[in-house]
């Protein structure tokens, strides 16, 4: 394994992401799972790495991919205690390095508990970015204390900028793929009735339209209803 050179990552870790990129996920938790398990592969070999997501400016933390046990407690003790390295990067700051979590001053409840008794003894938490909009932070946990030189940070950020490309492209092809889904099953809808009662492709859409309005029923419900059972909307 190649290690990170100073400033950037090492080559080995370039043609992972590379491949990363070239090949996106139409799901992007499985490109979260792709992303911190090269993480942990270039980053903290002997450590863990996870990635805490929000969604928008209220809403709840989550993890969707973890390269393990500890990654996963040390994010959901600081949900639970509210204070933490990944929810100041997913939300205040765009980098949080924490030395020696023993003596880590700034978060007094999670550092002490998440070195007795899931054996971190530093981190570094940097924030993801979708365009203009934070979208969450790669977190990397390590069990020696001061394990993120400049060096390794600094090929930390650079991990951190690609793997957020990654995820937007992810999200991109997962919302193509849905349009795509829904542009099908409506067609799908349309050519039954077309068929059924000798009408165009513009007076079977405008059926559907009807009976999703009347109903309050998500137009490709109610195509996927007319696909799945045969009957006739609105019958």
């Amino acid at each position: 394994m190649s290690a990170p050179r100073p400033g950037g990552l090492g080559g080995e870790a370039l043609v992972d992401l590379v491949q990363l990129l070239a090949e996106p996920e139409v799901d992007p938790t499985r490109s979260l799972e792709r992303g911190v398990a090269l993480a942990v592969r270039h980053l903290v070999p002997d450590g863990w790495a996870s990635v805490t997501e929000v969604t928008g400016p209220r809403s709840a933390p989550s993890t969707p991919a973890a390269s393990g046990d500890v990654a996963l407690r040390a994010d959901l003790l600081q949900y639970d205690l509210g204070e933490g390295p990944c929810l100041a990067a997913a939300r205040d700051e765009p980098e949080v390095g924490v030395d020696d979590l023993p003596s880590e001053a700034r978060y007094p409840r999670w550092a002490p508990r998440a070195a007795a008794e899931l054996g971190i003894a530093s981190s570094l938490s940097l924030r993801l970015r979708a365009g203009e909009r934070v979208v969450g932070a790669l977190n990397l946990y390590a069990p020696r204390p001061r394990s993120f030189d400049d060096g390794r940070a600094a090929a930390a950020r650079a991990f951190a900028a690609h793997l957020a490309v990654a995820l937007r492209w992810a999200r991109t092809n997962e919302q193509l793929h849905r349009a795509l889904e829904t542009r099908g099953l409506i067609g799908q809808a349309q050519g039954l009735l077309m068929e059924r009662f000798g009408i165009d492709a513009g007076r079977a859409f405008d059926v559907l339209n009807r009976v999703s309005q009347d109903s309050n029923t998500r137009l490709v419900d109610v195509a996927l209803r007319l696909v799945e059972t045969r009957r006739t909307p609105g019958a």
